[in-house]
């Protein structure tokens, strides 16, 4: 509500239902508010042509989350991805380089980064950025000076589309991949 809530996650058991079990009710086209959640850990009730236990011990991961105030979506959907992608630690010392420092940040809070990895070629980083709120956004990398890169649209086979200048504008919920560059190439 508008004064206070809570976010689950289930991390490893995705399959769930709200308010009550309908497996065995028809397909249903309204779902009601609910508190009660079930969480199905395996999925063993369908009928097919597999073992239907498991051995030894499993591990099933939720989160629960407090909020105070209005529901906050492009919170939730941050704490999902950070459920879903854990924390990178990296070791660092007063001696030695400083620690790393982010390679741009993006200008709309709407806008989350959810992934980053290199190129196969080597020569880029494939970002993909997600249009959390569910509004239109607009929004640009912001560089740190001397930093700055060439940005071009990407296909899934990382194939450098058009060059990106200015804001980039996504749908809501709409999902941008992008290949930065390095200045020149």
């Amino acid at each position: 509500n508008d004064e206070f809530g809570i976010t689950w996650t289930t991390r490893d058991a995705p399959l769930v239902e709200v308010g009550k079990i309908t497996a065995e009710l028809p397909w249903i086209d309204t779902l009601e508010p609910s508190q009660t959640l079930y969480s199905y850990v395996m999925n063993n009730y369908w009928f097919t042509n597999y073992k239907a236990d498991q051995e030894g011990q499993v591990r099933f991961r939720y989160s629960l989350r407090p909020h105070a105030g209005v529901y906050d979506q492009i919170e939730v959907m941050r704490l999902g991805l950070e459920q879903h992608q854990g924390l990178i630690v990296i070791p660092v010392s007063a001696e030695g380089p400083p620690a790393l420092s982010p390679a741009f940040r993006l200008s709309s809070r709407g806008v989350i980064l959810s992934s980053l990895r290199p190129s196969e070629d080597g020569e880029a980083w494939i970002a993909r950025l997600f249009a959390a709120s569910g509004r239109p956004e607009r929004v640009e990398l912001i560089w740190p000076e001397g930093r700055e890169r060439a940005v071009y649209e990407s296909d899934p086979d990382q194939t450098r589309g058009r060059r990106l200048e200015g804001p980039l504008e996504l749908p809501a919920y709409g999902i941008a991949t992008l290949r930065v560059e390095r200045e020149g190439r």
